[in-house]
């Protein structure tokens, strides 16, 4: 859907003679801006300062009096997508969504090809997995962590277009905690490349999951972007608790769960 929209919008612009990759200039009211940072606002005590030093000039269409009068005209067939319009960077921020969303999985699917044996899995599926672990499991998150670091802290918490695009890795997390996708990324990355790539050992699995989650228990417990104010520090270390226990339920009960479909498939 929001591709769609975006593809709407960039027609209208080539049908009115614009082009989609053209910079639009118009008059402003009094220089209208994103609104500054107050001093009761959640980002100052959160220690923050109050200034609107690189404050964002591009802040939400509805909040700015532009007439999108194209600087120039030309035809359509010199005309390039604009992936930094409004639009454009709600499309963009729909794909991190669904990479957040999707990464372990992925992670796990791309990993499991790589075991399979040429009697299993075709080149191509093999070809296409190395490709999807590549880019999508290791590269993207690696831009977009990229991304988020070299972003000024003005314009993550008040440029609109940085909150569409890049928001949905950092939006619950208070300032100085922008990175904690990190860890999302790295977990994933773990257990993915450990349940893919172990199907052969469920005790080496089982293992390998619950050293990842003392680790990230761990981490959690120094570094919890949501647990100062919000009273989540003790409900998050409770489900970490909860998750090592299952980890260590695995390591126990594994080597019998093994021994049996062993011992099932010997009879068949």
């Amino acid at each position: 859907m929001s591709f769609i929209v975006w593809l709407i919008d960039w027609v209208i612009l080539l049908v009115r003679g614009g082009s989609g990759n053209g910079r639009f200039q118009g008059p402003k009211l009094g220089g209208m801006r994103t609104p500054p940072l107050i001093s009761s606002s959640k980002d100052v005590l959160d220690g923050i300062p109050p200034t609107d030093e690189n404050r964002s000039l591009s802040g939400h269409i509805l909040f700015r009096a532009t007439s999108r009068l194209p600087t120039a005209r030309r035809g359509w067939w010199k005309s390039k997508p604009d992936f930094g319009s409004f639009h454009g960077t709600t499309l963009f921020g729909n794909l991190v969504r669904i990479l957040v969303l999707f990464h372990f999985p992925v992670t796990i699917f791309s990993c499991y090809q790589f075991t399979l044996g040429p009697d299993h899995a075709s080149v191509p599926s093999v070809v296409l997995a190395a490709l999807s672990f590549i880019f999508i499991s290791v590269c993207l998150p690696v831009f977009l962590v990229y991304r988020l670091t070299t972003t000024s802290t003005n314009k993550l918490y008040d440029e609109t277009r940085t909150l569409l695009a890049l928001g949905p890795l950092y939006n619950h997390y208070r300032h100085g905690s922008q990175l904690f996708a990190c860890l999302l990324f790295a977990t994933n990355i773990a257990f993915g490349i450990t349940i893919g790539c172990g199907q052969k050992s469920g005790t080496a699995q089982a293992i390998i999951i619950l050293v990842v989650e003392v680790v990230s228990a761990l981490v959690t417990s120094i570094w919890l972007p949501w647990g100062q104010g919000a009273s989540m520090g003790l409900i998050s270390f409770l489900f970490c608790v909860a998750r090592i226990v299952i980890a260590v339920l695995l390591v126990i009960l594994t080597p019998t769960v093994s021994c049996q479909h062993f011992v099932h498939r010997s009879m068949h």
